[in-house]
């Protein structure tokens, strides 16, 4: 049988205010499992972690959190520092500020196991600018953003895209790595076919440097995503986090642009 996984994603702390998604992706599994998701970003305090299970297909889309678990996320420092659970399966700290180039821990202990991960926060690169694009196709006008960053040469680099409008965050996946950019300035286009883009729409991106492990991660749900309506059976996305649970840990260096469609 085919569970889905809610996740939800991106829900505190990447700038000062909180932004919760569900993103509904079969998973290949066939008893529920364990999903542990959690971010450190830069330029806030607050750091979110999200231990949930998944539940049956016909289930409703409802979190299902996970009481009573020990959570601590430990710098490169060597700082350990807890998380307390503010709700059924969210633990929260607001005592840590992500840096740059700093590796994180996380380790979580729930009913007498152990599940560790490790992720390194990227340095950022310059996230230039967005821009409207327009597109004709049979006689239809559609409306997309462009953003624009200059990536930096020789080093691997990954990216994570999130598109938010009205406040309304995209459910597609726009996860990105340097393969064939190295060193230049990129325009990426992030078209939702779901999303059609107004006049006066408020439009916000979030632009996510993201280490190899965390885009592996995202690059398989995105590739679930692209299935669409096709018989083969999902994949569990490869996590970065040991014990054999669903989810990812990532230590993520966010930037953030907006703009107004004219």
């Amino acid at each position: 049988m085919n569970l889905k996984l809610f996740f939800s994603v991106f829900a505190a702390a990447v700038f000062f205010y909180s932004c919760q998604e569900v993103i509904d992706i079969p998973l290949n599994s066939s008893e529920p499992a364990l999903v542990i998701e959690g971010n450190v970003n830069n330029g806030t305090n607050e750091q979110v972690v999200y231990i949930s299970q998944t539940k049956p297909f016909s289930a409703s889309s409802s979190f299902n959190g996970v009481s009573g678990a020990e959570v601590s996320i430990e710098t490169g420092r060597g700082r350990i520092v807890p998380l307390s659970e503010q709700s059924k399966g969210v633990y929260i700290t607001r005592s840590l500020v992500g840096r740059p180039g700093e590796t994180y821990k996380l380790l979580v202990k729930n009913k007498g196991r152990e599940y560790q991960a490790v992720s390194t926060m990227p340095k950022p690169v310059p996230f230039d600018s967005l821009r409207l694009t327009l597109t004709t196709f049979m006689d239809r006008q559609s409306k997309s953003i462009e953003a624009a960053y200059k990536d930096s040469a020789g080093i691997e680099n990954y990216y994570l895209f999130r598109l938010i409008v009205n406040n309304i965050p995209s459910k597609k996946i726009f996860v990105f790595s340097d393969e064939f950019t190295d060193g230049k300035i990129v325009s990426q286009d992030l078209y939702d076919f779901d999303i059609d883009l107004k006049k006066e729409d408020q439009v916000e991106v979030w632009f996510h440097g993201i280490d190899k492990n965390v885009y592996r991660y995202w690059l398989g749900m995105s590739l679930n995503e692209n299935r669409g309506a096709a018989s083969t059976t999902p994949a569990n996305p490869v996590s970065n986090i040991s014990g054999g649970v669903l989810g990812y840990f990532s230590a993520q260096c966010v930037q953030r642009r907006s703009t107004v469609i004219p």
